[in-house]
């Protein structure tokens, strides 16, 4: 089990490559924020608060999300030794061991799909606008700017979520 658990270590190391990516905003969206108008700095305003509530309210989702799986994974171990201790018997009781195994794999490789989807989330974010933005006014760029993160962090949190079944599905475990 061991072995198991820094197998997967590795693995998420080799993903980053040995150096995480840090969450880098542009610092000209806050320059625009700054230089805006009563109306638009107050709808601004507005609309980072209910994106700020949001991002917040899919901050708690990952979190607990994240421990949860760390939680599954404690309780999972112990009961290796009594799923192993099957192998002895006929083929139907063997069959025991031989899905708890498959199952820790999935539950294991749950922690690789989180961490990719994290490392990916934070590349989206620091890519910064997209294109079409070009001849959109300051304070429009700053609001898609937002929305976008917003967005990102969603899916980003959907994508933690949903490890469990991407990471079944993709071993056919």
């Amino acid at each position: 089990m061991k072995a198991f658990f820094s197998t997967i270590g590795n693995l998420v190391n080799a993903l980053s490559a040995g150096g995480y990516t840090t969450l880098a905003i542009d610092s000209a969206q806050a320059d625009v924020i700054k230089e805006l108008g009563f109306g638009e700095g107050l709808i601004m305003l507005i609309l980072a608060a209910l994106l700020s509530v949001i991002v917040i309210i899919c901050g708690f989702f990952m979190i607990y999300t994240v421990y949860f799986r760390f939680l599954k994974i404690m309780v999972i171990v112990p009961i290796g030794s009594i799923a192993f201790s099957t192998l002895a018997g006929n083929r139907n009781v063997a069959n025991t061991a031989s899905t708890y195994a498959k199952y820790f794999l999935s539950v294991v490789f749950e922690a690789v799909t989180m961490a990719l989807a994290i490392m990916l989330c934070n590349a989206f974010i620091s890519a910064g606008l997209p294109s079409f933005t070009g001849s959109y006014a300051d304070w429009a760029k700053t609001l898609i700017y937002l929305c976008e993160m917003t967005f990102t962090i969603a899916l980003t949190v959907g994508s933690v979520k949903g490890a469990q079944s991407l990471t079944s599905k993709a071993l056919g475990l």
